[in-house]
């Protein structure tokens, strides 16, 4: 199963809508996360397959590679963005630095994870939204 829901997407449209933001109306910084755990499932299964192909084509292309960059030092602003507003609402541990925090947040929102549930574990994508309930497995 793809985690692209169809259609084509040029880099330029990812990178538009790579800096798109989820509204950010809520005070509570729990439902905040909520939102943004939501937007970053929309962004990530809308676009894991073309990033998979930029990736692969990144190893003899310059210009996918430089996409790529670009990509994820987008990803990794939006996530440090993230983590960012979250510490400012005193939601992050406090052991936790905005660096590490980031980085951990970027670990699961790329879109590695996406195609590792879809493609590798078997997941639908349906699954991945968070907070959906998981399937039980047979015994």
């Amino acid at each position: 199963m793809s985690c692209l829901h169809g259609g084509s997407y040029s880099g330029q449209h990812i990178l538009a809508r790579g800096v798109d933001h989820p509204p950010t109306t809520a005070a509570d910084p729990r439902a905040k996360a909520r939102i943004f755990a939501a937007h970053l499932h929309e962004i990530t299964a809308r676009t894991a397959d073309v990033q998979s192909v930029i990736e692969s084509a990144a190893a003899t292309d310059p210009d996918m590679a430089q996409l790529g960059d670009t990509l994820t030092g987008q990803l990794i602003r939006g996530m440090t963005m993230a983590v960012t507003a979250l510490h400012a609402h005193g939601a992050l541990r406090p052991d936790l630095t905005l660096e590490r925090a980031a980085d951990r947040l970027w670990r699961y929102a790329g879109p590695w994870a996406c195609r590792g549930l879809v493609l590798a574990r078997g997941w639908n994508l349906d699954e991945t939204k968070p907070g959906s309930p998981r399937p039980s497995t047979p015994s």
